[in-house]
């Protein structure tokens, strides 16, 4: 059986002129995923702000 290959995909947003940096962490495929930066806990939020 087969599956559909795995994408990512990463953003960094930055806004001038402040300390808040966001990364956005997006996998397309089939299953479910799960998101950690630098060895913390997982989670299901993509979204990554004050970096």
């Amino acid at each position: 059986m087969e599956s559909e290959p795995l994408i990512r995909e990463v953003n960094l947003m930055i806004q001038v002129f402040t300390h808040n940096h966001v990364i956005e962490a997006l996998a397309t495929g089939v299953g479910v995923y799960e998101y950690n930066l630098d060895d913390n806990l997982r989670r299901d939020e993509v979204m990554f702000s004050n970096i």
